[in-house]
């Protein structure tokens, strides 16, 4: 669209586990990617019994754990990339052999990786070394676990640990995501970077979770507070904001044409958008956000230093967002996957009587990363991000 504001560019967020695999395994390792959010469903193959040998390390994790945090699909491909000649086994933490190793080896978290003192020989030994310790007869790596088996499980319906409280009414939960005030209708906001290829995934997810709902929940998508993509990211940025704040009855079929193959020019055509609308809005975000010194300032972009697209700075700094994509439901970021089925069951969480539209059976596939209406073929759930 030739008379945006010259140019544009974006940014994104983050998460646990997989953010400190990352740190351990970086002189080894193959994925630079982060979490905070959002998250895939999690199919564990447990094991009824197994041994930590010479040529197998174990896993001990929690089937009642579906979130990324307890995901080590990652690590275990990875590890077996630096040891080719382990294989591995998963026990859950509820069968006796799981509870039976927690508990001596005094652990506190999960999962856990246990390998057999023999790892101390192997070629690659030294790249993890220093991110494992003893734990009994046997050596633990260090990934950051956060799961405490021992605690309530928040969304299940169920009293994990015994005390006559369920879910969000044991205390153990008050600090959980699935534990957000309900309302009679949700607030949901989406950060994202127009560019970033995980904001247009968690985009495509929500755009069914939108029809769905209709307007039964509020659900707006707002912008990370700098950007990363470069000019193109923060003209795309002003469109999609003033087309939704202008003429928000366009939004969602621009959205969908946009995130098709990233024409915008094309999908305004297309639409009959009033471009004089966009100019205006675009003006005034000027006047408000000193938008034209990001394009002033464009050769001054390196180092790490992105420039700050301030729109919604206020409510970046209030729910601490930190890249793209951040999902807020009434106010509280939210970890969920990016399916459409993951992104309505995260948003009806929030309702305080739940509509018969949340009943409705979305995909359960995550959207491809990037431009085009794919299903991603991984677990992708990374993000854009400082």
């Amino acid at each position: 669209m030739k008379h945006r504001m010259k140019h544009h560019k974006h940014k994104n967020s983050v998460f646990t586990l997989k953010n400190i695999i990352i740190t351990i395994l970086a002189i080894a390792l193959i994925f630079s990617i982060f979490t905070k959010g959002f998250t895939n469903p999690i199919n564990l193959k447990f094991s009824q019994k197994a041994e930590i040998t010479s040529t197998s390390f174990l896993v001990i994790a929690d089937e009642r754990c579906d979130g990324q945090e307890c995901n080590t699909e990652q690590i275990t491909t990875t590890l077996q990339e630096m040891f080719p000649e382990l294989s591995y086994n998963i026990v859950d933490y509820n069968s006796k052999q799981g509870k039976q190793l927690y508990e001596e080896l005094e652990l506190t978290t999960l999962p856990v990786i246990l390998f057999n003192q023999e790892i101390k020989d192997s070629e690659n030994y030294n790249q993890i070394g220093q991110y494992t310790e003893e734990k009994g007869e046997y050596i633990s790596l260090l990934i950051g676990a956060t799961f405490d088996p021992e605690s309530e499980i928040c969304n299940n319906e169920k009293d994990d640990n015994n005390n006559n409280l369920i879910d969000c009414e044991d205390p153990d939960c008050s600090s959980e995501w699935q534990c957000m005030p309900k309302t009679d209708k949700p607030e949901v906001e989406l950060f994202i970077m127009s560019y970033c290829p995980y904001g247009t995934q968690m985009q495509k997810g929500i755009i069914p979770v939108i029809e769905t709902l209709g307007d039964k929940a509020d659900i707006k998508i707002k912008w990370v507070d700098y950007i990363m993509h470069g000019i193109p990211e923060i003209d795309e940025n002003l469109v999609q904001y003033c087309i939704q704040k202008g003429q928000p009855a366009l939004y969602l079929p621009y959205m969908k044409c946009f995130l098709e193959e990233g024409k915008s020019d094309e999908c305004i055509q297309q639409l009959g958008i009033n471009t004089n609308v966009i100019i205006q809005c675009t003006q005034e975000a000027d006047t408000q956000y000193s938008i034209s010194d990001l394009y002033e300032d464009k050769n001054t972009w390196s180092g790490g230093q992105f420039p700050q697209f301030n729109v919604h700075q206020d409510l970046n700094e209030e729910y601490g967002v930190r890249g793209s994509p951040t999902l807020v439901i009434n106010g509280v970021t939210a970890s969920v996957g990016r399916s459409p089925s993951e992104i309505l069951n995260a948003v009806c969480t929030a309702f305080q009587d739940k509509p018969e539209e949340c009943n409705v059976e979305l995909s359960t596939a995550s959207p491809s990363p990037g431009f085009g209406f794919g299903e991603s073929t991984t677990a992708a759930d990374g993000g854009c991000s400082t």
